[in-house]
């Protein structure tokens, strides 16, 4: 199997956490072809990040970004000023959040592990609600984030 490579241009955004899922799959149209693999996405900015989160509740991106706020607050009092008061803040969450996420794909699909939404992430084996919670136990994926 051939390693594929794509540098993908995506557009400007604001500063908050972003979907870019769908810029992703537009630019790699081969991994439906793929059957079992790992996609790797890395972002060449040292203010920005990527990482992946739920994606059925709209409030978890506008409270994950209140919280990055809240732990780098453009008003600290920051040596590192030359590019703006919201670089170095940018800074800190692209190093807290870091540059890079890896997922598994199958059957030509991201996949994303799974994990009840009111329970706390499981061990290997360990049940709850009756059902087998496992690393490798795996579903559709909803959606990495690109945070500024």
């Amino acid at each position: 199997m051939p390693w594929i490579q794509r540098q993908i241009a995506l557009a400007a955004r604001s500063r908050g956490c972003h979907l870019v899922t769908r810029d992703v799959l537009q630019a790699l149209p081969e991994l439906t072809q793929i059957r079992t693999g790992l996609l790797h996405v890395f972002i060449q900015h040292t203010s920005a990040s990527l990482t992946i989160n739920e994606n059925a509740d709209a409030d978890v991106r506008t409270d994950l970004e209140s919280s990055l706020n809240a732990l780098a607050p453009e008003d600290a009092p920051y040596v590192h000023t030359l590019e703006g008061p919201d670089d170095m803040p940018a800074h800190v969450k692209a190093s807290l959040m870091g540059s890079s996420v890896s997922i598994p794909v199958a059957s030509g699909k991201l996949l994303r592990s799974i994990a009840p939404k009111t329970l706390p992430a499981p061990s290997a084996g360990r049940k709850f609600n009756g059902r087998t919670l496992a690393p490798y136990k795996c579903q559709p994926f909803r959606a990495p984030w690109f945070v500024t």
